[in-house]
């Protein structure tokens, strides 16, 4: 039993890469909460007991398609994303093999990205509850991101060594793409 269990554990599963993949990340792997979500709902059941071996192009197809059904083209990018960096992780620290074939992931929709502009009327109401809000704090925080299109990790993350006032800019530092961002004010 205790030789079985070993074996178990040595066999690197899409499951088991997972669990090392977070392990060796800590704590400096940004969006853990959405990975280990869509770890959790897309690929725990479908890939969680198999290897990267065992995997076939059309299993990826088949979670492609399911994934595509209720979701739009970026998350189900992000599902395929994931499964692969799991795998070029456990390729690299010498786990298992590389795979004879590429898992492709869906174009982005260059239109994806949209901004859309308060009318008038919506911006007055806006600017009501900021001003109204009784917690000035929080309000101000909620400008801040407003205005600037700021995470609000980012914002949460600025120091006042970050702002300068003289050049009229601050910085976001360690943001999610892991670059520091000098932003005007």
């Amino acid at each position: 039993q205790a030789e079985a269990k070993r074996d178990a554990e040595s066999r690197p599963t899409i499951e088991r890469l997972w669990q090392l993949y977070l392990e060796s990340k800590g704590d400096q792997l940004k969006g853990v909460v959405t990975d280990k979500n869509r770890f959790d709902l897309h690929l725990r059941k479908a890939f969680g007991n198999k290897t990267p071996q065992d995997l076939v192009p059309l299993d990826v197809e088949r979670l492609h398609r399911q994934v595509a059904k209720d979701y739009r083209v970026a998350t189900t990018r992000n599902v395929l994303e994931l499964l692969r960096r799991i795998i070029n992780f456990g390729v690299r620290q010498r786990h298992c093999p590389a795979l004879d074939w590429m898992i492709e992931l869906p174009k982005q929709d260059p239109n994806s990205e949209r901004i859309e502009i308060l009318t008038s009327k919506q911006f007055q109401q806006l600017l009501d509850v900021w001003q109204s809000y009784p917690d000035r704090q929080l309000s101000r925080l909620h400008q801040f991101i407003g205005w600037t299109g700021s995470r609000p990790s980012e914002a949460l993350k600025l120091l006042w060594k970050d702002v300068d006032f003289d050049r009229r800019n601050y910085a976001k530092r360690d943001t999610k793409s892991g670059q520091t961002l000098i932003q005007p004010m």
